[in-house]
Parts: C-alpha cells; sequence; structure tokens
C-alpha cells in the first residue's frame, strides 16, 4: 500500500477525536488508566489537569480500544510538551503486519490539531492543519484542493 493512499484512508476514515473522547468507552478506559497511575502524572508528579496520553496511534481505532500499556497519565502541561516537541509514531497494520509510521506534527500546534489559546474562534481548531495534525496530511489536503479537475461529457449533442 503506497503512502499517498494510507494518508487517503486516514483522512477519510477519521471522526472528530473531541467526541470520541467523552464517549463511555473512553471515560472508562481514562478512569481505569488514571486509578494504575495513581492519579498524577508520569512525568512531573502533578495531580491536577490530569490527562491521558496515548503513546502512539494505532490507525483505525478508537481512543479506547489501545492495550493500557500504550497509555500514560499526564499533566496537561507535560501532555502538551511531549505533543510540542515529539512525532507521534502511528502504527498501522499492512497485509497483516502492524507497521510503524512516523509523521510529522503540525508546525503550528504540535500535532494536537488544537489551539487552546484559540478555543474562542473556530471552536480552538488550529488553523494550520484543521485539525488534520500532520505535516503530511496537510500537504495531500493542500496538493488536492489546488488540482484541476476536468470535467468531460461523452453524451451526443
Amino acid at each position: 500500500m503506497q503512502f499517498k493512499t494510507i494518508l487517503k484512508l486516514i483522512k477519510e476514515n477519521r471522526e472528530p477525536y473531541d467526541g470520541l473522547l467523552n464517549s463511555p468507552e473512553w471515560n472508562k478506559k481514562r478512569s481505569k488508566i488514571l486509578q494504575r497511575d495513581k492519579s498524577c502524572c508520569s512525568k512531573c508528579g502533578k495531580t491536577s489537569n490530569l490527562q491521558v496520553h496515548h503513546k502512539y496511534y494505532l490507525w483505525n481505532a478508537e481512543p479506547w480500544q489501545y492495550d493500557d500499556d500504550a497509555l500514560i497519565t499526564l499533566c496537561a502541561g507535560c501532555h502538551d510538551n511531549i505533543h510540542k516537541n515529539t512525532s507521534m509514531p502511528w502504527k498501522i497494520f499492512i497485509d497483516g503486519v502492524l507497521t510503524d509510521f512516523h509523521f510529522t506534527p503540525c508546525s503550528r500546534c504540535g500535532g494536537s490539531g488544537y489551539l487552546n489559546e484559540y478555543k474562542h474562534v473556530q471552536g480552538g481548531i488550529c488553523f494550520r492543519c484543521r485539525g488534520d495534525q500532520y505535516e503530511e496530511i496537510i500537504e495531500q489536503r493542500n496538493a488536492f484542493r489546488t488540482t484541476k479537475v476536468t470535467f468531460i461529457s461523452f453524451e451526443n449533442e
């Protein structure tokens, strides 16, 4: 499977992530991870503004379908730092083999797709990536947008 085909599949099959994180399934999984990590940030030890971080993203999986060891409790600050300073790995099954893909995070939002300081504008969706999170997906969107499409009619006149 070609890289461009994978990007297209990711884009087409993507559901709004914020909606998934408000589901009962995610809340149950999140509670389990918070309890396992004793409700404190695994990086700095803070006990407030806690979030559960995916160490990698698995294409075509819901946030709660990950193994527990793929999730870690972080405070909002440590979570933001990871997304701003680390290229988050993606894993995808290709021909039955779990394969790593490393996408480049958006240069504006660090790959989160969201800018908290602009939550009053477009609900905080990143201006640069429009929530797509990764430079490669942004490039594909931009290439698609600039491609001219010609329609040919085969009807008899």
